[in-house]
């Protein structure tokens, strides 16, 4: 855990990045997320350590392409989209959204394979069983993750398949929190941005209603 939590503080500095990802970093905290620990009596990826991998790995990834596409290359989102779906800890959950939030950033490319290991299901899911009062902070990073996946109008209209337009619909309709209010309403501008088929769905979701609701707040 502490390993982790000292990975993650020398890759705030940008010139630590590539430095510490090209010297393996990278590699050995996907195979900590990654590990199994279901029939292990004393596994060495407790929760707290998982937590603080995958937040070493979201500040891998910020402001750096060549980190986004080493992810890939590693073959390291599948098990940070396991993360979110099959752990209870709102720590890992939370880091591991943020985590597949920074892979996608900008970069269609990464944003598709996020999306080909089911990473939009794995935020839907996120989204869904996190309390509007409670869980702020999932359901902020769920949403920018969201946003930032729509980098194509392709990745765009797959998003928008799924429950993201209605979850961003219902997020905006009832949320107390500026914050969120705030990353639901950039989410529905992103799924409507380049995708007429995004804009039928809003629309029919009554997502007019809602922003102009939102406006009036």
């Amino acid at each position: 855990t502490q390993l982790a939590k000292t990975m993650a503080s020398l890759a705030l500095k940008g010139e630590n990045r590539q430095r510490v990802a090209g010297e393996g970093g990278m590699e050995a905290l996907c195979e900590l997320i990654g590990e199994a620990t279901e029939f292990q009596d004393y596994p060495r990826c407790t929760n707290g350590a998982r937590a603080a991998a995958t937040s070493a790995m979201v500040n891998f990834m910020f402001k750096s392409d060549a980190n986004r596409k080493l992810l890939v290359e590693l073959n390291g989102i599948p098990a940070i989209v396991d993360a979110t779906v099959n752990n209870a800890d709102s720590h890992v959950i939370e880091q591991s959204v943020r985590a597949l939030g920074n892979v996608s950033f900008n970069q269609p490319y990464t944003a598709a394979k996020v999306i080909q290991c089911r990473g939009v299901e794995a935020v839907n899911s996120a989204l869904k069983v996190s309390d509007l009062r409670t869980d702020a902070r999932i359901i902020e990073a769920g949403l920018i993750c969201l946003t930032n996946l729509c980098n194509s109008e392709q990745n765009q209209t797959t998003v928008g398949a799924g429950e993201a337009c209605k979850l961003a619909v219902h997020v905006c309709g009832h949320s107390e929190s500026p914050q969120v209010l705030k990353a639901a309403a950039r989410l529905v501008c992103a799924l409507a941005f380049s995708s007429f088929v995004n804009k039928t769905r809003l629309g029919e979701m009554g997502a007019i209603h809602t922003m102009m609701g939102l406006c009036r707040k």
